[in-house]
Formats: C-alpha cells, sequence, structure tokens
C-alpha cells in the first residue's frame, strides 16, 4: 500500500513540475490558437507563468504580420483554488495591469498599451492604401467582457499620425472613445488638433462586426497638400465641398 502511495505521489509531482516548469511557449501557442491566429507571443522566453514575449498581430493574410510591443506577465497559481487566471502584464515600460480570467466573464485592470498606429491597418484593410502611421496609446480603468456583453470603456489617442501621401507631417492628433454596450462597442472619434480633421461614430459587435461612418477633411489652407489623402480615404460627399465620407464595414 505504501509503495502505490509512494507511485501515485512520484507521478503528481512530476505532473505538477511539469506545469509549473512548462515553457512560454506552450501559452503562445494556446493564445495563437485561441485568438484565430490574430495574436502571436514571439521568443517567448520563461515559464507559463512566468514569462515575456514579443506580441506580434497578425491581419487578415498570413504575410501581414506586426511587431506591437514587448510583454512580461506573471500568473499566480494560488487563484486558481478561486477559480479564476489572475495576472499582473507589464507592457513595454508601463505600469502592470490586472488581468483576471474567469469562467464567464474577462476583466482588465489599469492597462495602458502603446503600439504603432499601423497595427490598425492590420485588421482594417480598407485603411492599409492611406499607410497610416503614428502612435497609438491605448488605456482603460475597468473593462469586462463576457458573452452578453462588454462593461467599459476604453480611450484611445492616435498621436503624431501621418502617411506617405501627404507632405504634411505630422497630420494631427486624434482621440477616440470606445464604450462597451449590451451589443458591444460604440465608437466615437473626433480630432483634438491638426490639418486632418476626422470626425466619426459607430458600433462593433461579435454578430454584425465593424460599421463605422465619418468624415474627413483639411484644414483651409492644406486642402491642396492632403487632396491626395482624402481621395484615398474616401468619396467627396458633395463635389466641391471639400468633405470626404469615410465608411469602414468589417464582419
Amino acid at each position: 500500500m505504501n509503495r502505490k502511495i509512494a507511485l501515485i505521489a512520484g507521478l503528481l509531482a512530476f505532473i505538477v513540475a511539469l506545469i509549473v516548469l512548462a515553457p512560454a511557449s506552450v501559452l503562445s501557442s494556446w493564445i495563437y490558437q485561441r485568438s484565430e491566429q490574430h495574436v502571436l507571443l514571439a521568443q517567448a522566453e520563461g515559464t507559463i507563468w512566468n514569462g515575456s514575449a514579443t506580441v506580434v498581430l497578425q491581419g487578415t493574410s498570413p504575410e501581414d504580420m506586426i511587431s506591437a510591443g514587448k510583454l512580461r506577465w506573471e500568473i499566480f497559481p494560488l487563484q486558481l483554488v478561486l477559480g479564476r487566471i489572475y495576472a499582473a502584464l507589464y507592457w513595454n515600460d508601463a505600469p502592470p495591469a490586472w488581468l483576471s480570467i474567469e469562467s464567464s466573464r474577462v476583466h482588465l485592470e489599469h492597462a495602458l498599451f502603446d503600439m504603432p498606429a499601423s497595427v490598425v491597418t492590420q485588421f482594417l484593410p480598407a485603411m492599409r492604401a492611406a499607410g497610416l502611421t503614428g502612435q497609438l496609446n491605448i488605456r482603460t480603468e475597468s473593462v469586462s467582457l463576457s458573452e452578453q456583453s462588454i462593461q467599459g470603456d476604453v480611450f484611445v489617442d492616435w498621436m503624431q499620425a501621418s502617411s506617405p501621401l501627404s507632405a504634411i507631417s505630422p497630420l494631427g492628433n486624434y482621440h477616440a472613445q470606445l464604450s462597451g454596450n449590451q451589443d458591444g462597442l460604440s465608437i466615437m472619434l473626433n480630432t483634438l488638433n491638426g490639418a486632418l480633421i476626422l470626425n466619426g461614430s459607430g458600433n462593433w459587435s461579435n454578430q454584425q462586426g465593424l460599421d463605422f461612418q465619418g468624415s474627413a477633411q483639411a484644414e483651409a489652407s492644406k486642402q491642396k497638400e492632403l487632396s491626395e489623402l482624402l481621395r484615398v480615404i474616401g468619396n467627396e460627399q458633395v463635389p466641391g465641398s471639400g468633405i470626404f465620407q469615410i465608411s469602414l464595414k468589417e464582419h
């Protein structure tokens, strides 16, 4: 009997050791599959519980890949007893964000992410022709995702926007607010400052995808310099008005 107990104890210890020492690449593979091959933890180091990697986002085709930033994580195993995964996330040089994954929801607190604005074109091919660049600063104090709804607000500042289609650089700075609701997200975009004026609103839901409508126009003194970029962004609403329609629909 003692021998059986010893064998069982040894087997359990071996299984626990495998789990504790499992390399970070195991987590990378799991996230890649769960994200439908859109998020990859490249050059993963450490273990599942305490590791680091470069986050690479893959767009609508395998060749559309861009490095978003460096991520380090620390998962607290004792929280598993409470039926949840709880982790501290360190993005580039930002203070830690706190991630909680439970059976019915995913909750993120005090998050601040910065990444190149070109990641947007990975998921919105309609904007790819404009070649938009700059820096995205994404922050939220609290946001929760469940199968039923999204709760909380996410704020996005697009700073020092530019495009190879215009000699004006930067084009401007912009602010977007994404607010959770029962159906998904409502989106509001406005211009903080700059020669290119962007405004609009829309919605996103898992069932309907993205539906965003807005407008783009140049400051009166910059219409000639921005004419090529504006024609790529959309169609002029009324000939000669200088106001171009932004229409983004992705399912």
